[in-house]
């Protein structure tokens, strides 16, 4: 049983993958973790970011050895036993997986980790192509978004919780750039799966949002309780 919350950055996914995997105890995988990690992991090998590096970041994606725990209430990530969730949460982190998913060898590479990890446990996925190329046979798909002006204010309010320097224009430019790398990229752009249940989070609290989706959710299908 499968759960697939696809969206552009900043439209409230995580959070909202989070609440439902704990509401009806399943398992939460983001999937962009990876991608980040794969980034995280160029870095501290010295490898480059560019698209004349990707055989390597490939062999880099291909090696990946990632699993989530849930510890106090946070999805922690471990990259070979590190747990590097903090390091994966940066702007900067988020900007190298954007740029890393463009590239056909290392999505190839990734793609059967993602199945093998949704097909582990009964799961909550979080992406921008689970509903349409990771899990297409979802048992549900939803689709969550919200304008770039609402998402650059959340991360704005999200960088300065963490103490952490945010001015909004230069957030605001990064997010209208990534959603047009990530919408218009040749290999599984960001698009809504057709058979998607689309949720604008623009305009509703985090409460109102979930109940709608766990409305549409049978509790009998997923095992879970809420």
């Amino acid at each position: 049983m499968i759960i697939a919350i696809d969206g552009p950055a900043g439209a409230g996914k995580s959070t909202l993958a989070k609440r439902i995997a704990q509401t009806l105890n399943l398992q939460l995988v983001e999937t962009g973790a990876l991608y980040r990690a794969v980034g995280l992991l160029a870095k501290e090998q010295g490898v480059g970011l560019a698209v004349d590096d990707a055989p390597s970041l490939a062999e880099i994606a291909e090696n990946l050895q990632i699993h989530f725990q849930y510890q106090d209430g946070v999805n922690h990530v471990f990259v070979n036993d590190r747990d590097v969730t903090t390091r994966l949460r940066t702007q900067e982190a988020g900007q190298h997986a954007s740029q890393l998913s463009a590239y056909p060898q290392v999505r190839a590479a990734l793609l059967g980790q993602q199945r093998t990890l949704a097909d582990q446990h009964p799961s909550v996925l979080e992406g921008r192509d689970i509903g349409t190329v990771v899990c297409p046979h979802a048992t549900y798909k939803f689709f969550v978004t919200a304008s770039p002006e609402v998402r650059a204010k959340r991360r704005v309010i999200e960088l300065e919780s963490r103490g952490e320097s945010a001015d909004y224009d230069t957030i605001l430019r990064q997010i209208v750039g990534r959603d047009l790398r990530d919408s218009t990229r040749d290999i599984a752009p960001l698009i809504p799966a057709e058979d998607a249940i689309h949720i604008d989070t623009g305009t509703r609290g985090v409460e109102e949002i979930l109940s709608t989706m766990l409305a549409h959710i049978d509790l009998g299908a997923t095992g879970g309780t809420r």
